[in-house]
C-alpha cells in the first residue's frame, strides 16, 4: 500500500478471468473549502438551480419564436388566399359570361349564377 497526495492506492496480483472484485466505502465525505489552483476560495455552485432556470429561459425563448413566427405565417396566410380567391371569382365570373354568350346558358340561370358570384366576390375585392 502505498500513498501518492490525498489518493492511496493499492496493489494486488492480477485477477483470473471471472474473478469478482468488492469493495466497501464507509464514512462520510469531508466537507472542504473549494479552491481554485491559486489557493483562492472558490464559490461553491447549485448547478441544479442553474440547470432549471437555464432551461425555464431557453422554453420561453422557444416559445415566443414559434409564436412569432406562427403569427407571421398567419398574416401572410390571411392575405394571400383572398387575392387568390377574388382571382378565382372573378375568373368564374368571366366564364360564366362566355358561356352565355355563346348561348350555353338561359337567362334566368345566368342571372341567378352571376349575382351568386358576385356576392362571393365582393367582400373580398383587394382595395387598393
Amino acid at each position: 500500500m502505498g500513498a501518492a497526495g490525498n489518493f492511496l492506492t493499492y496493489q494486488r496480483p492480477g485477477l483470473a478471468a471471472g474473478d469478482a472484485v468488492s469493495f466497501s466505502l464507509a464514512g462520510e465525505p469531508e466537507q472542504r473549502a473549494v479552491v481554485d489552483a491559486n489557493g483562492n476560495s472558490a464559490v461553491v455552485r447549485d448547478d441544479t438551480v442553474e440547470l432549471l432556470l437555464g432551461g425555464l429561459a431557453l422554453m420561453v425563448v422557444v416559445v415566443a419564436g414559434l409564436f412569432l413566427v406562427r403569427s407571421w405565417l398567419e398574416t401572410a396566410d390571411s392575405t394571400t388566399p383572398d387575392a387568390e380567391d377574388a382571382q378565382i371569382y372573378l375568373q368564374a365570373v368571366a366564364n360564366l359570361d362566355d358561356a352565355y354568350a355563346a348561348g350555353q346558358i338561359d337567362s334566368e340561370k345566368y342571372t341567378q349564377q352571376r349575382a351568386e358570384l358576385l356576392a362571393e366576390l365582393v367582400p373580398i375585392w383587394p382595395v387598393s
